[in-house]
Protein backbone atom coordinates (compact mmCIF):
# COMPACT_ATOMS: atom_id res chain seq x y z
CA UNK A 1 0.00 0.00 0.00
CA UNK A 2 1.30 3.44 -0.96
CA UNK A 3 2.25 5.84 1.82
CA UNK A 4 0.54 9.24 2.05
CA UNK A 5 3.70 10.87 0.71
CA UNK A 6 3.62 8.56 -2.31
CA UNK A 7 -0.07 9.30 -2.86
CA UNK A 8 0.62 13.04 -2.77
CA UNK A 9 3.44 12.62 -5.30
CA UNK A 10 1.03 10.80 -7.61
CA UNK A 11 -1.63 13.52 -7.27
CA UNK A 12 0.89 16.28 -7.93
CA UNK A 13 2.20 14.47 -11.02
CA UNK A 14 -1.32 14.56 -12.52
CA UNK A 15 -1.71 18.31 -11.95
CA UNK A 16 -0.61 20.38 -14.99
CA UNK A 17 1.26 22.79 -12.73
CA UNK A 18 3.59 20.05 -11.51
CA UNK A 19 3.41 17.34 -14.19
CA UNK A 20 6.78 18.16 -15.78
CA UNK A 21 8.73 17.97 -12.52
CA UNK A 22 11.06 15.10 -11.75
CA UNK A 23 10.05 12.61 -9.07
CA UNK A 24 12.61 13.88 -6.58
CA UNK A 25 11.22 17.40 -6.99
CA UNK A 26 7.70 16.13 -6.45
CA UNK A 27 8.82 14.36 -3.30
CA UNK A 28 10.31 17.61 -2.05
CA UNK A 29 6.99 19.36 -2.62
CA UNK A 30 5.08 16.50 -1.01
CA UNK A 31 6.89 17.26 2.24
CA UNK A 32 5.12 20.64 2.26
CA UNK A 33 1.68 19.14 1.64
CA UNK A 34 -1.15 17.45 3.52
CA UNK A 35 -3.63 14.90 2.13
CA UNK A 36 -7.18 15.80 3.15
CA UNK A 37 -10.69 14.42 2.66
CA UNK A 38 -13.76 16.64 2.95
CA UNK A 39 -17.48 15.72 2.71
CA UNK A 40 -20.11 17.32 0.52
CA UNK A 41 -21.05 20.72 1.89
CA UNK A 42 -17.78 21.41 3.69
CA UNK A 43 -16.39 24.95 3.52
CA UNK A 44 -12.64 24.85 2.86
CA UNK A 45 -12.21 28.55 3.45
CA UNK A 46 -14.38 31.66 3.49
CA UNK A 47 -13.86 35.00 1.83
CA UNK A 48 -11.68 37.08 4.13
CA UNK A 49 -9.99 34.12 5.86
CA UNK A 50 -6.22 34.33 6.14
CA UNK A 51 -4.56 32.39 3.31
CA UNK A 52 -2.60 29.46 4.70
CA UNK A 53 -2.03 27.64 1.39
CA UNK A 54 -3.62 26.39 -1.82
CA UNK A 55 -5.25 23.17 -2.99
CA UNK A 56 -5.01 20.51 -5.70
CA UNK A 57 -8.06 18.32 -6.35
CA UNK A 58 -7.55 14.57 -6.61
CA UNK A 59 -11.21 13.58 -6.46
CA UNK A 60 -14.51 15.43 -6.15
CA UNK A 61 -15.63 18.94 -7.08
CA UNK A 62 -15.14 22.30 -5.41
CA UNK A 63 -17.09 25.51 -6.08
CA UNK A 64 -15.38 28.90 -5.77
CA UNK A 65 -17.83 31.76 -5.34
CA UNK A 66 -18.36 35.27 -3.99
CA UNK A 67 -21.43 36.98 -2.57
CA UNK A 68 -22.57 40.35 -3.87
CA UNK A 69 -23.55 43.11 -1.42
CA UNK A 70 -27.15 42.23 -2.27
CA UNK A 71 -26.57 38.64 -1.15
CA UNK A 72 -26.47 37.07 -4.62
CA UNK A 73 -23.94 34.32 -5.23
CA UNK A 74 -21.60 34.54 -8.22
CA UNK A 75 -19.87 31.26 -9.06
CA UNK A 76 -16.34 32.07 -10.21
CA UNK A 77 -15.07 28.59 -10.93
CA UNK A 78 -15.90 24.91 -10.50
CA UNK A 79 -12.72 22.96 -9.76
CA UNK A 80 -12.33 19.29 -10.65
CA UNK A 81 -9.74 16.52 -10.47
CA UNK A 82 -6.32 17.71 -11.60
CA UNK A 83 -7.10 21.39 -11.02
CA UNK A 84 -5.54 23.66 -8.43
CA UNK A 85 -7.04 26.73 -6.77
CA UNK A 86 -6.22 29.60 -4.37
CA UNK A 87 -2.72 30.10 -5.82
CA UNK A 88 -3.30 33.84 -6.25
CA UNK A 89 -4.10 34.31 -2.58
CA UNK A 90 -0.95 32.38 -1.72
CA UNK A 91 1.27 34.96 -3.41
CA UNK A 92 -0.78 37.96 -2.36
CA UNK A 93 0.04 36.99 1.21
CA UNK A 94 -3.29 38.21 2.50
CA UNK A 95 -6.80 36.79 2.65
CA UNK A 96 -8.76 34.43 0.44
CA UNK A 97 -10.80 36.61 -1.97
CA UNK A 98 -13.66 34.08 -2.31
CA UNK A 99 -15.24 31.08 -0.59
CA UNK A 100 -14.61 27.42 -1.46
CA UNK A 101 -17.41 24.85 -1.00
CA UNK A 102 -17.10 21.10 -1.51
CA UNK A 103 -19.82 19.97 -3.95
CA UNK A 104 -18.94 16.27 -4.07
CA UNK A 105 -16.96 14.38 -1.44
CA UNK A 106 -13.44 15.59 -2.16
CA UNK A 107 -9.92 14.31 -1.74
CA UNK A 108 -7.45 17.18 -1.83
CA UNK A 109 -3.82 18.00 -1.43
CA UNK A 110 -3.36 21.10 0.72
CA UNK A 111 -0.07 22.82 -0.04
CA UNK A 112 0.99 24.74 3.06
CA UNK A 113 2.04 28.31 2.31
CA UNK A 114 5.29 28.75 4.27
CA UNK A 115 6.95 25.39 3.41
CA UNK A 116 5.89 25.77 -0.23
CA UNK A 117 7.33 29.28 -0.56
CA UNK A 118 10.60 28.05 0.91
CA UNK A 119 10.68 25.34 -1.74
CA UNK A 120 10.10 27.93 -4.47
CA UNK A 121 13.17 29.82 -3.37
CA UNK A 122 15.21 26.78 -4.34
CA UNK A 123 13.13 25.94 -7.46
CA UNK A 124 12.67 29.09 -9.59
CA UNK A 125 11.42 27.02 -12.54
CA UNK A 126 8.46 25.97 -10.42
CA UNK A 127 7.72 29.61 -9.66
CA UNK A 128 7.50 30.33 -13.39
CA UNK A 129 5.08 27.44 -13.86
CA UNK A 130 2.93 28.67 -11.02
CA UNK A 131 2.82 32.17 -12.49
CA UNK A 132 1.66 30.66 -15.79
CA UNK A 133 -1.18 28.95 -13.93
CA UNK A 134 -2.15 32.24 -12.30
CA UNK A 135 -2.14 34.02 -15.67
CA UNK A 136 -4.52 31.40 -17.05
CA UNK A 137 -6.84 32.01 -14.10
CA UNK A 138 -6.67 35.76 -14.77
CA UNK A 139 -7.68 35.16 -18.40
CA UNK A 140 -10.62 33.03 -17.27
CA UNK A 141 -11.77 35.84 -14.97
CA UNK A 142 -11.43 38.41 -17.77
CA UNK A 143 -13.54 36.21 -20.04
CA UNK A 144 -16.11 35.79 -17.28
CA UNK A 145 -16.37 39.55 -16.79
CA UNK A 146 -16.87 40.00 -20.53
CA UNK A 147 -19.55 37.31 -20.60
CA UNK A 148 -21.44 38.75 -17.64
CA UNK A 149 -21.34 42.39 -18.70
CA UNK A 150 -21.48 42.37 -22.49
CA UNK A 151 -23.45 39.26 -23.47
CA UNK A 152 -27.02 38.11 -23.12
CA UNK A 153 -28.03 34.67 -21.83
CA UNK A 154 -27.85 33.01 -25.25
CA UNK A 155 -24.34 34.30 -25.89
CA UNK A 156 -23.21 33.32 -22.38
CA UNK A 157 -24.45 29.76 -22.87
CA UNK A 158 -22.96 29.58 -26.37
CA UNK A 159 -19.60 30.74 -25.00
CA UNK A 160 -19.74 28.12 -22.24
CA UNK A 161 -20.59 25.24 -24.60
CA UNK A 162 -17.89 26.26 -27.06
CA UNK A 163 -15.33 26.46 -24.26
CA UNK A 164 -16.16 22.86 -23.31
CA UNK A 165 -15.87 21.69 -26.91
CA UNK A 166 -12.66 23.57 -27.75
CA UNK A 167 -11.88 26.19 -30.36
CA UNK A 168 -11.95 23.78 -33.29
CA UNK A 169 -15.20 22.01 -32.46
CA UNK A 170 -16.85 20.52 -35.53
CA UNK A 171 -20.55 19.99 -36.18
CA UNK A 172 -21.76 17.02 -34.18
CA UNK A 173 -19.24 17.45 -31.36
CA UNK A 174 -20.70 16.34 -28.03
CA UNK A 175 -19.80 17.79 -24.65
CA UNK A 176 -20.76 16.68 -21.17
CA UNK A 177 -22.02 19.31 -18.76
CA UNK A 178 -19.63 19.01 -15.79
CA UNK A 179 -22.06 20.61 -13.36
CA UNK A 180 -25.78 20.50 -12.62
CA UNK A 181 -27.84 23.07 -14.49
CA UNK A 182 -28.68 24.96 -11.30
CA UNK A 183 -24.97 25.49 -10.65
CA UNK A 184 -24.36 26.32 -14.30
CA UNK A 185 -27.06 29.01 -14.09
CA UNK A 186 -25.27 30.56 -11.10
CA UNK A 187 -21.97 30.38 -12.95
CA UNK A 188 -23.51 32.23 -15.93
CA UNK A 189 -25.22 34.69 -13.55
CA UNK A 190 -28.73 33.91 -14.80
CA UNK A 191 -31.71 32.22 -13.15
CA UNK A 192 -32.41 28.52 -13.58
CA UNK A 193 -35.59 29.42 -15.46
CA UNK A 194 -33.66 31.64 -17.87
CA UNK A 195 -31.13 28.88 -18.44
CA UNK A 196 -33.90 26.39 -19.26
CA UNK A 197 -35.47 28.85 -21.70
CA UNK A 198 -32.10 29.51 -23.30
CA UNK A 199 -31.46 25.81 -23.83
CA UNK A 200 -34.90 25.60 -25.44
CA UNK A 201 -34.14 28.54 -27.74
CA UNK A 202 -30.88 26.96 -28.91
CA UNK A 203 -32.62 23.61 -29.43
CA UNK A 204 -35.51 25.15 -31.35
CA UNK A 205 -33.03 27.07 -33.52
CA UNK A 206 -31.34 23.80 -34.49
CA UNK A 207 -28.04 24.72 -32.84
CA UNK A 208 -27.90 21.99 -30.19
CA UNK A 209 -29.43 18.77 -28.94
CA UNK A 210 -29.24 17.96 -25.22
CA UNK A 211 -30.18 15.02 -23.06
CA UNK A 212 -28.98 13.50 -19.79
CA UNK A 213 -26.25 16.04 -19.18
CA UNK A 214 -24.78 15.86 -22.68
CA UNK A 215 -25.04 18.52 -25.37
CA UNK A 216 -24.45 17.91 -29.07
CA UNK A 217 -23.33 20.98 -31.00
CA UNK A 218 -25.20 20.79 -34.31
CA UNK A 219 -23.92 24.13 -35.63
CA UNK A 220 -20.80 25.41 -33.84
CA UNK A 221 -20.36 28.13 -36.46
CA UNK A 222 -23.79 29.58 -35.67
CA UNK A 223 -22.94 29.44 -31.95
CA UNK A 224 -19.78 31.45 -32.65
CA UNK A 225 -21.80 34.00 -34.61
CA UNK A 226 -24.22 34.23 -31.68
CA UNK A 227 -21.28 34.66 -29.35
CA UNK A 228 -20.00 37.58 -31.41
CA UNK A 229 -23.41 39.23 -31.23
CA UNK A 230 -24.08 39.16 -34.93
Amino acid sequence: MATKAEEIVGILSRCPMFSSLREEELRELAAAALLQEHPHGAVLFSEGDRCEGFYIVDRGTVKISKMSPAGREQVLHVVRAGDSFAEVALFAGGDYPATAFVLDDARLVFMRRIPFLKTLQARPELLLRLLASISQWARRLATMVENLTLRDARARLAAYLLSLAGDEAAAGATVRLPTKKKLLAAQLSITSETLSRTFSVLRDSGLIEDAQGRVRLLDPRALRVLLEGE
